[in-house]
C-alpha cells in the first residue's frame, strides 16, 4: 500500500472565543490493487464536529451523491470567495481545492457537506452567499 498524499486541501476552524482549532484533512489514498483503485480520505481534526455530525446525519435524511456533490461545489466556491475577501478570518482560513471533475464518493461528499452546515448552524458562519439553505 502506498502512503497517503496530499492533495491540498486544508481548512482550518476555530469557533467561538476558545483556543481550538478544527481542521479538515482531505487525502488520496491510492491503493495498489488488481484495479488500481483511488480512494479518498476527509480527517475533520474538530472533536465538536464528529459530536455534532452524530447528532444530525440520518439515513432517514440521507441525499444521493449527486445531491452532495453539487452542494459541496457551490459550498466551496462560497467559501473560497470569503476566504479570498477575508470574510470570518478566524474560522475561514484556508482556500478550498475541490475539484468538481473528481468522484470523491458519497461518504466523503456527505461529511463535507454536513461539515459545512456545521460550520452554519453550529459555529454560526453563514458560507452560502444566497443565504442559508432550508432543508437538510
Amino acid at each position: 500500500m502506498k502512503t497517503l498524499s496530499v492533495i491540498g486541501f486544508l481548512l482550518v476552524v476555530m469557533w467561538g472565543c476558545s483556543s481550538q482549532k478544527g481542521m479538515v484533512h482531505l487525502a488520496q489514498a491510492k491503493q495498489a490493487t488488481a484495479s488500481d483503485s483511488t480512494e479518498y480520505e476527509l480527517i475533520v481534526f474538530d472533536p465538536m464536529f464528529e459530536t455534532w455530525f452524530v447528532e444530525n446525519y440520518s439515513p432517514a435524511k440521507d441525499h444521493s451523491d449527486a445531491y452532495y456533490h453539487v452542494w459541496n461545489i457551490q459550498y466551496v466556491i462560497d467559501w473560497n470567495y470569503h476566504f479570498m475577501a477575508g470574510h470570518f478570518p478566524r474560522v475561514i482560513e484556508n482556500y478550498i481545492d475541490y475539484d468538481a471533475s473528481v468522484d470523491y464518493g458519497i461518504e466523503l461528499n456527505r461529511k463535507l457537506y454536513y461539515y459545512f452546515r456545521y460550520v452554519e448552524t453550529y459555529l454560526k458562519v453563514p458560507i452560502l452567499l444566497m443565504g442559508p439553505k432550508q432543508t437538510t
